[in-house]
């Protein structure tokens, strides 16, 4: 009886350690689990601490005007977390960020092709000032035939543009490109009667009063050249270099 008795309370003291031991597993994993859960929100608020530092300093930028520097840091949050539902509100915040930066950065470059083009157009005017080739001499930028080939002579076509650009074509396909400059003038020089349209001999030569003076130097070590023009009896412009060669002028060009 009495081994009986001893036996039943051995048993029960078995019991009893092996409850307390699950307790005891069961409180420490519990523990464990409320200290991982903690640590995981206390890093997640970490993370959202730095991703509104990012997005407070990508808004400055912004209002400075610096929308590509602000993009570049906005890039610094992940794209997974932007994907994240917990991170809606970062979401909204960073694409109403980037879409005033895109928009600021079409404007930068608007303005940029305004200020290229105005830029351009200064220069030009510039040039054309420069060149003297405005007001009533602005005309005398224009295109030019030669009107009438000695022997041995091979121009084709004289151009000045607006900014004192010259080319001057010739029949054997070759080109002589210079700089003209042109002053109001009144000299007498020697040309030839422009009448006919498109001499087939020798045309008489006559003196003429000239209206202005177009000075060109040639590139390339071509030398100058100056002509001498005035309006002809059927208002054309004549260009004249006024040298006597052969009986007749050494270069004559005419607009049509």
């Amino acid at each position: 009886m009495k081994k009986s008795v001893l036996l039943v309370i051995l048993v029960l003291s078995a019991l009893t350690g092996c409850t307390d031991g699950q307790k005891e597993k069961t409180m420490v994993s519990s523990n464990e689990t409320s200290s991982k859960q903690s640590a995981e929100k206390l890093n997640d608020a970490e993370k959202m601490e730095t991703y509104d530092e990012i997005v407070k300093e990508a808004k400055k930028l912004n209002i400075e005007g610096n929308f590509k520097e602000s993009e570049l840091k906005l890039a610094l949050i992940p794209v997974s977390v932007l994907g994240n539902k917990d991170y809606s509100t970062l979401k909204e915040a960073v694409e109403n960020l980037s879409s005033s930066n895109n928009k600021g950065l079409q404007e930068q470059n608007e303005d940029k092709k305004t200020e290229q083009k105005a830029n351009e157009a200064a220069t030009v005017k510039a040039a054309d000032t420069s060149s003297g080739f405005n007001g009533d001499l602005a005309k005398w930028a224009n295109t030019y035939v030669f009107y009438y080939l000695q022997d041995g002579q091979k121009q084709s076509r004289l151009t000045i543009t607006g900014n004192g650009g010259v080319t001057q074509n010739n029949y054997d396909g070759t080109q002589y490109f210079g700089t003209a400059s042109i002053t109001a003038n009144s000299s007498s020089a020697l040309s030839y009667n422009t009448d006919t349209m498109y001499p087939s001999r020798m045309p008489a030569t006559k003196s003429i009063n000239s209206n202005v003076k177009i000075s060109i130097q040639w590139d390339n070590g071509g030398g100058s050249q100056v002509y001498y023009g005035y309006l002809s009896n059927s208002s054309r412009l004549i260009l004249t270099d006024g040298i006597s060669q052969n009986n007749g002028v050494h270069e004559v060009w005419v607009t049509y």
